[in-house]
């Protein structure tokens, strides 16, 4: 469901409308008693998100086995948490969300926390394929030393590809600023190369080792990679003979893509968040990679993020 702010407000004004929602999402629209196959499905009032049938009185938690179960925040707190984590690409911080839903601290950094475990389990269930370019870059820290060697932390990212004919040409991150120079050098009808998704790992070095296992669990077998000359690259080709490495030209259309990419995620992590660190970096550049590889789906994040909720 895409919707506005006010169309939620209407649709989730309480708790409720909340519940039965939820529901729909975890039973369907029909929904019956499973013991007596009756309809008469209501709330239990004195449990949390729990329904029961007036005709057998056979109890149902709505909240087993999601991460709304025994929790003290209310459906409709989840809800707008949801609503604004889908809704602004840049993400919410746990200062912020404190404010909007008038919670304690550790309680919103805790939801937000098992939203974001349920971005990165969701992430860890595929691979890139196709072509793909790879490359690292570094975050967190100041001063001190730059590039590889810094101490800031060290991130590998992937990037894969698709093809389309201009004719039906998307804009590809939701950051009109980043991509208007390349879609005023579009001729029409010319089929272009645009990124398709990315995956990212925060890794301790660049060692050759490292950026085998890292192209191993995110890169299906075959695919055709790009690099720059860095020699922690140059073994790729001995973990797998289909593979085909190529030096990346910086000046290249897909690499300039990659480095503007590179610099949206920058934004994002010091520009919404600024309690991050190297230990727990990871679960933010995941929350990153739902977004982006879902952009295109805007409209739904809403519905994905609650029926990931229930799959916990």
């Amino acid at each position: 469901m895409g919707i506005s702010l006010l169309s939620f407000i209407k649709h989730f004004n309480s708790e409720i409308k909340c519940l039965d929602y939820l529901v729909q999402l975890k039973y369907g629209l029909s929904f019956k008693c499973t013991k007596c196959n009756s309809n008469k499905i209501k709330q239990l009032k004195s449990r949390f998100a729990t329904l029961y049938c007036s005709e057998c009185k056979k109890q149902f938690s709505v909240a087993k086995d999601t991460i709304f179960e025994s929790s003290k925040i209310s459906l409709l707190q989840w809800f707008i948490a949801a609503y604004l984590m889908s809704k602004d690409k840049r993400g919410i911080s746990a200062l912020q969300l404190t404010r909007e839903l008038d919670i304690t601290y550790n309680s919103a950094f805790l939801l937000l926390t098992k939203f974001r475990n349920l971005m990165q389990r969701r992430e860890e269930t595929y691979k890139l394929s196709g072509e793909i370019d790879i490359d690292e870059f570094f975050i967190l820290g100041s001063g001190g030393k730059a590039g590889r060697g810094s101490g800031k932390a060290k991130v590998l990212i992937a990037l894969s590809y698709d093809y389309q004919d201009s004719n039906t040409y998307i804009g590809d991150i939701d950051d009109a600023e980043s991509f208007d120079e390349f879609e005023e050098t579009i001729t029409p009808g010319e089929l272009r190369i645009y990124p398709a998704y990315i995956k990212m790992k925060v890794v301790e070095n660049l060692d050759a080792s490292t950026i085998n296992t890292f192209v191993t669990d995110n890169i299906v077998s075959g695919s055709r990679i790009r690099t720059d000359g860095f020699r922690g690259y140059n073994k790729l080709l001995e973990t797998d003979n289909e593979r085909i490495i190529e030096n990346s030209d910086k000046e290249m259309d897909n690499y300039r893509k990659l480095n503007l990419i590179i610099t949206n995620i920058k934004a994002y992590i010091n520009g919404t968040y600024h309690g991050v660190t190297k230990n727990n970096l990871q679960i933010y550049l995941d929350e990153f990679c739902y977004r982006f590889n879902r952009r295109k789906m805007h409209e739904s994040l809403f519905d994905r993020l609650l029926k990931l909720a229930l799959e916990k």
